[in-house]
């Protein structure tokens, strides 16, 4: 249940990454009352990764070994907001480096803002959430959301009474209404509110 991101310069086969699951971007997902983003839509696995092109992966253990194919190709590529790069960024961990200042990048298992400062290993991607595309359909069978971690990197703390008023919505981007009327009756699960998640666990 590892959340990451690649991006390599050879082709691999599906055959060849058993044990992981690799996304692209479909778009993202707005909040009805404030028009910020608050997920990301993937879209359903993909059955070979292209060469130079960065993906989303989710993997099933720590290690992973793929095999490559082709021939390499000498720059990253970009796709619906998603950036691939072979190199590391701020490899030196300057606290001054911006160049993922308001990118998005899995840390922890989620999708953070980046401050500046932020790095990044080499052959890994980030999401420039200003360029992904407003999805408006249904989420389709097989196809996943994923919340974005904005300036709050946590779930939201009860005493943040901001929210409160602010519509409800599933992980796959159902609104269910106002957050204040509703949240008695929700049943246990995850749902987004103000861009940030909310547990629900009545136990």
């Amino acid at each position: 249940g590892k959340w990451g991101t690649i991006c390599v310069p050879y082709a691999v086969r599906a055959e060849h990454f058993q044990g992981a699951a690799f996304y692209e971007v479909e778009g993202k997902i707005l909040n009805a009352a404030t028009g910020k983003a608050i997920a990301l839509v993937l879209s359903r696995p993909v059955q070979q990764l292209e060469a130079g092109t960065p993906y989303i992966i989710k993997a099933d253990g720590q290690q992973m070994s793929l095999l490559y194919t082709g021939s390499a190709v000498s720059s990253p590529m970009s796709k619906n907001g998603l950036y691939g790069s072979f190199d590391a960024i701020n490899e030196e961990k300057d606290p001054n480096n911006t160049d993922l200042q308001g990118k998005y990048v899995f840390s922890d298992n989620k999708l953070r803002r980046c401050a500046a400062g932020s790095s990044m290993t080499a052959n890994k991607a980030y999401v420039s959430i200003e360029e992904v595309p407003v999805f408006t359909e249904a989420v389709k069978p097989g196809m996943l959301s994923i919340p974005l971690m904005t300036e709050t990197t946590g779930i939201a703390e009860e005493t943040a009474t901001t929210i409160r008023d602010e519509s409800v919505y599933t992980l796959q981007g159902v609104c269910l209404g106002s957050w204040k009327q509703v949240k008695k009756s929700l049943p246990n699960g995850i749902y987004i509110v103000n861009g940030t998640k909310e547990i629900i666990n009545n136990k």
